[in-house]
Parts: C-alpha cells; structure tokens; sequence
C-alpha cells in the first residue's frame, strides 16, 4: 500500500473514532461524501468525506491530478483535512467557514522530442479558509465556497539531456497567497 493511501486511511479512521464521541442522536445524517466539480474540468480529483457532529463537520480531503498539455504534464497527489462550523446545522441550508490543509507532491514534467527532460516535483503545503453556503436537501446538497489559501513550496529543478546526463538543482522554498472558490457536490448518509 503507497503512503497517501495509507494517510488516506489512518485519517478516515481519526476521524470516524473524533466523530463518535461527539456524535449526537438527534441527527438525521452522519457523513457527507463530497466531489469539487470545478477540479474535475481540468482532470483533477477533489474529495471529501466529512464526519456530521451538530455545527460542525470534519474529515479527510484528497486532492489528485493527472494532466497533459502539449509538452507538459501535471500531476498532484495531495491528502489532507478539513473541519467546517455551520451557522444552523451541519446537515441543513445554511452558512458556513471551512479550513482546510493538504499537504503531499506536485509534478511538472516537460519533455521535447526526447532531446531534454526536465521535471519539477516539489514538496507542497497549502492551507486553506473558506466562507461559503450549503444547500441540503434529503441526501442531496450543493457547497459554493470562496475563500483564500496560502502555499508552501520547498523544490529541487531536475534536468535529463538526450544522452542521459543529468542536472539537479535545490531551486529554494516559496511562499504565496491565493483566491480560492469551490463548488460542491455531496451525497449526506
């Protein structure tokens, strides 16, 4: 089993075991498996799987990409967590904040005629704060979410010419802030 999968699991069962103790009877739904539409244009997989505790929801967050553009490749295996706080309820329509943190590894591959190879495959941080609105109905609900996330990039630049050689070069860490929006779909159980 690779590592992510094996986070993937450990996280889903911290969170079943934090989710059980608070868990009240009174609710209708416990779990909401959630899919961001928008990562889906561009071949990504965003996921989450969250844990309904009165106002608040937690769980485990994926976030995997595989694209290629003409002479580039994209590809991202990220895992982390998120916890929501509900204005009403975590299982009705209403407003909501969300933070969320994905930690793993981004790959940026660019190859010419097999005459040079080069590849980028830092190490990534990105924390992120939502506000958003949550629409619910029976097992059904919408998330439109917009917020900002900041990024922590540590990489190494990696080189490959056509007769094997190679070139690798610590490029440093960066840092930066960015807009963020999503638009969920869910399915509550």
């Amino acid at each position: 089993m690779d590592e992510p999968m094996r986070k993937l699991i450990i996280n889903f069962l911290l969170c079943l075991m934090v989710f059980s103790l608070f868990m009240g009877s009174a609710h209708s739904k416990f779990m909401n498996l959630k899919i961001d539409l928008l990562s889906r244009i561009v071949g990504g997989t965003n996921v989450e799987l969250d844990f309904l505790s009165g106002k608040y929801s937690l769980g485990p967050a994926v976030y995997k990409l595989d694209l290629t553009v003409s002479d580039w490749k994209y590809e991202a295996d990220l895992i982390g967590g998120q916890v929501s706080f509900h204005a009403d309820n975590a299982d009705s329509d209403g407003w909501m904040a969300t933070g969320k943190y994905l930690s793993g590894k981004f790959k940026m591959t660019y190859t010419k005629s097999n005459l040079a190879y080069i590849w980028l495959e830092p190490n990534v941080s990105v924390f992120f704060g939502y506000f958003g609105y949550q629409w619910m109905w029976d097992n059904f609900n919408i998330q439109l979410k917009l917020g900002q996330s900041k990024y922590d990039i540590l990489t190494t630049l990696n080189f490959t010419a056509s007769d094997g050689s190679t070139l690798s070069k610590n490029i440093g860490s960066y840092s930066g802030t960015n807009s963020s929006f999503e638009f969920r779909l869910g399915l509550a159980f």
